[in-house]
């Protein structure tokens, strides 16, 4: 228990920097090829664990690269976050930025190739966040490069998610930019937040391309705005061969099967929307999503 940011069952801060060496010209550094990594490997945390904002169950805040610094002359520079076979029992609580794995994942470099990786990785246990960004696995995952990438495979949360702010998912609460894939996942439990842009899944979804392929969620999801089985809110989305199998899922307006609001660039192919109920108090309610743009498309259904 503590009454402070950055709070983890094994890390409460993890900084992976690419800067290792070159010349330092101010704001800017002269760099070539230059590459670093973190790595946790079968790390277990058993019990509850609070604090207020980037909270997680294995590490509160993973940040790689400053914001204040960026690389002339082609310089490059590949950082790596991974944590493969890492599992967390308990609750969990905070404000924002809150998971059952990583409470924050942030990539602060704008340059360059930055990745998150979490494979076998698990979360079993209430989630409960008074702000935003609440989720069984990664509370969330904001860029700054369109070089950034997380990849989720293989994992699960399994747990109640209670949340009175934005974006609130099973797995992941938001994704915000960069190229994301998430495969072979799943989260079991149900999801109630007073806040918009929730989902079985992931709360709010975008970037320049994303894709979440075999993946599913059971349980019951109330929200208010942008609810759905999958995703409350999606953009540069392709969601492929996935399934809702909830009891309920309800909201007020935009309210979907699979996804809340399917924005510009996404996609729904291969999908099963096997949900009881899906309910909206006001209006665009659908058995696939609630609303959609001009520029989303719909495949063959399962």
């Amino acid at each position: 228990t503590s009454e402070s940011d950055c709070v983890g069952g094994v890390v409460g801060y993890l900084y992976t920097s690419g800067i290792m060496a070159g010349k330092d010209t101010g704001k800017y550094y002269m760099l070539y090829n230059v590459s670093t990594s973190s790595k946790l490997t079968n790390a277990t945390h058993c019990g509850s664990i609070e604090g207020l904002s980037c909270v997680g169950g294995i590490i509160g805040k993973s940040q790689i690269g400053d914001d204040s610094q960026s690389v002339l002359n082609g310089g490059n520079i590949s950082a790596t976050v991974s944590l493969d076979g890492c599992h967390h029992i308990g609750n969990i609580s905070g404000n924002s930025f809150i998971g059952g794995v990583i409470g924050k994942n942030t990539h602060k470099y704008d340059y360059s190739q930055n990745s998150t990786l979490l494979s076998n990785c698990s979360s079993i246990g209430g989630i409960n966040g008074t702000g935003s960004s609440v989720a069984g696995l990664i509370g969330g995952c904001t860029k700054a490069s369109a070089k950034s990438n997380v990849e989720v495979s293989n994992s699960f949360a399994q747990g109640n998610i209670d949340s009175k702010g934005n974006n609130t998912g099973g797995l992941i609460g938001e994704v915000a930019g960069g190229t994301n894939s998430i495969s072979n996942c799943y989260a079991l439990g149900n999801i109630n937040t007073t806040g918009q842009f929730s989902g079985g899944l992931f709360g709010t979804i975008w970037g320049v391309t994303n894709s979440i392929k075999d993946c599913y969620f059971s349980g019951a999801i109330y929200g208010t705005h942008c609810v759905g089985g999958l995703a409350g809110h999606s953009k540069s989305t392709s969601i492929i061969s996935s399934y809702s199998n909830a009891s309920s899922i309800n909201g007020n307006t935009q309210v979907g099967g699979i996804v809340g609001f399917l924005g510009d660039g996404s996609s729904i192919k291969s999908c099963i929307s096997a949900n009881e109920k899906v309910n909206a108090t006001k209006d665009e309610v659908g058995r696939i999503y609630g609303a959609t743009s001009g520029g989303a498309t719909i495949g063959e259904m399962n």
